[in-house]
């Protein structure tokens, strides 16, 4: 697996346009054209999710968002068996 990992270089993380920050995440997402996929981790949250999922047109986001599937419990079951 891998991680998609934004370095931003503002000295106030608190100030960056969380929006703006995944559509521009989508971009890259798209340029690789389903070579890649990304969901939730470190940093992230639902309202982020959110804006994610759209701005892909809900392609490449593994965030389980508007699902019956219980990510947490889907990520267990295929870490622990």
């Amino acid at each position: 697996g891998a991680k998609v990992v934004v370095k931003a270089d503002h000295p106030d993380l608190s100030a960056v346009e969380r929006k703006q920050l995944m559509e521009d995440v989508a971009e890259a997402l798209h340029a690789f054209e389903g070579g890649l996929y990304t969901g939730c981790d470190l940093n992230t949250g639902d309202g982020d999710m959110d804006h994610l999922v759209e701005a892909t047109g809900e392609k490449f986001v593994l965030a389980g968002r508007n699902s019956r599937v219980d990510t947490n419990v889907a990520t267990a079951s295929s870490v622990i068996g």
